[in-house]
């Protein structure tokens, strides 16, 4: 289990547990390691604000995968003598053995490296969140949360960030839901519809049937509002979908929708349906 610290970009810390229990995060019990975050004139995406914002900072595991120190990837955010900020990607599968802040500022992309950098520096210093999909071996980023809702991918082989959002069928990410499994698939809740890829970007579809799941069948505008909080911490807030969680064994997804109200899931690539919470009508 991965804990941001309250304070902007600085400090983490990583707690372990065996598989199938929670972590104790009380004192004392040797579960919890602090981690230095990068030093003075770099900052990562490592507070709540991100992943309150879709941020996810873990590559997750397939079935029978074993990596005991996990697999982390976060923004690295570095003030440039000329004022300006360089942006990147960076990756660690060693995050225990991280004790120096300049650990982070890493010059290389070898993954044997305590921290190692993945693809070319980002387009747009200003892209905030970033998940993975497809697994350890060749996963892809989609980066995205500047103020244009732009979305990005990469993955190795790919010379530089190709961008896949507008375009292609869909004008606008302003959330972004990549499947952590199948790099192909993508959900986007964009401008107007909830949208899908199931061809990493290349083409966007609406999700008709989700839509009409989470709207009431039309009933609460897809659209999406802003709640702009400060410049670091802006918030792109929806109406009517916040997150999705994707399993990997039954090909099930369930969605929270902004208001915790009601959940939908598809299985086995079918249809969505209501799945009703307890005490819920």
């Amino acid at each position: 289990m991965l804990v941001y610290t309250p304070r902007w970009g600085t400090k983490l810390a990583v707690y372990e547990a065996s598989v199938g229990s929670l972590p104790n995060a009380a004192s004392g019990t040797g579960q919890r390691h602090a981690i230095p975050g990068p030093p003075a004139g770099s900052k990562m995406n490592i507070t709540s604000g991100f992943g309150e914002r879709g941020s996810r900072p873990m590559i997750l595991n397939f079935p029978g995968d074993d990596l005991s120190n996990g697999d982390y990837v976060f923004i690295l955010f570095t003030t440039l003598p000329s004022g300006g900020t360089r942006a990147r990607v960076v990756r660690t599968r060693q995050i225990r053995q991280i004790s120096n802040q300049d650990d982070w500022l890493t010059a290389t992309s070898d993954p044997s490296a305590r921290v190692f950098q993945q693809g070319p520096d980002l387009p747009d210093p200003t892209l905030q969140l970033l998940q993975a999909s497809g697994g350890h071996a060749a996963p892809t980023f989609y980066v995205g949360g500047n103020g244009r809702s732009e979305l990005w991918k990469w993955t190795a082989g790919m010379a530089s960030w190709t961008k896949i959002v507008p375009g292609n069928g869909a004008s606008s990410a302003v959330r972004f839901f990549a499947n952590p499994y199948d790099s192909n698939v993508i959900y986007i809740l964009d401008t107007d519809h909830i949208k899908r890829s199931d061809n990493a970007g290349t083409s966007w579809q609406i999700d008709a049937n989700l839509e009409k799941q989470l709207t009431s069948n039309g009933r609460i505008p897809p659209r999406a509002r802003r709640k702009a909080t400060s410049a670091t911490t802006s918030k792109s807030c929806s109406r009517i979908c916040n997150s999705i969680r994707i399993t990997p064994l039954f090909d099930s997804r369930s969605v929270k929708p902004a208001r915790s109200i009601r959940t939908t899931e598809r299985i086995g690539g079918g249809s969505w349906t209501r799945a009703r919470c307890p005490g819920v009508r």
